[in-house]
């Protein structure tokens, strides 16, 4: 996988004038056009102009603490989401990405999904008192609700029972779809139409 983290950065540094493909897998299943297009000995012309060398240099060490094993390792095992990726799901589920909104809108979602984010549904309550909104007391009630069921919805999903659960679904949906490919050939391949 280090060596995969490696090869990626190569290939987008990668122009016409300087071809960084080297790192890249060889074969005509190759992810890499211009691997592929070698594997079946036809001319490649690289139509991405790359990145400039004073670019490459200040992300690739980026990239290199990217290839830390230790990192690499947690992403084997499924464990890649992160706190940003939690943020832009609420995010998306107040601003949803398909409607196009006004900046003042993007800026209100943004400002609310931070608090929902960090404080929960209860963190609404002082700006509805700012704003002069009454509170009736199922208001709060619901409120709290919704808060603690998120609580134990985490808690529950970070059991060992429930992530054994979950692989055990993963594992048997990967086997059906396996199944299916035996059964009515390749029906998808990347970069292919």
């Amino acid at each position: 996988m280090q060596s995969a983290v490696i090869a990626a950065f190569f290939h987008c540094c990668s122009s016409n004038r300087n071809l960084m493909h080297g790192q890249c897998p060889d074969g005509k299943d190759s992810w890499c056009r211009y691997k592929r297009a070698l594997s079946d000995k036809r001319q490649y012309l690289e139509k991405s102009p790359g990145l400039p060398n004073s670019v490459m240099k200040v992300i690739k060490a980026t990239y290199l603490e990217l290839c830390d094993k230790n990192l690499l390792k947690k992403c084997l095992h499924g464990m890649t989401q992160n706190n940003n990726e939690s943020f832009n799901n609420v995010l998306w589920t107040i601003l949803p990405k398909e409607t196009f909104v006004q900046q003042k809108t993007l800026f209100l979602g943004s400002y609310i999904a931070v608090l929902l984010f960090n404080s929960g549904y209860l963190g609404l309550l002082p700006i509805f008192n700012y704003l002069k909104i009454p509170i009736v007391p199922l208001t709060l009630k619901k409120y709290m609700g919704i808060d603690k069921e998120r609580v134990m919805k985490s808690k529950r999903q970070s059991l060992p029972s429930t992530k054994l659960s979950r692989k055990k679904q993963k594992a048997k949906k990967k086997s059906k779809l396996v199944k299916n490919e035996v059964k009515e050939g390749l029906t998808y391949k990347y970069g292919e139409f």
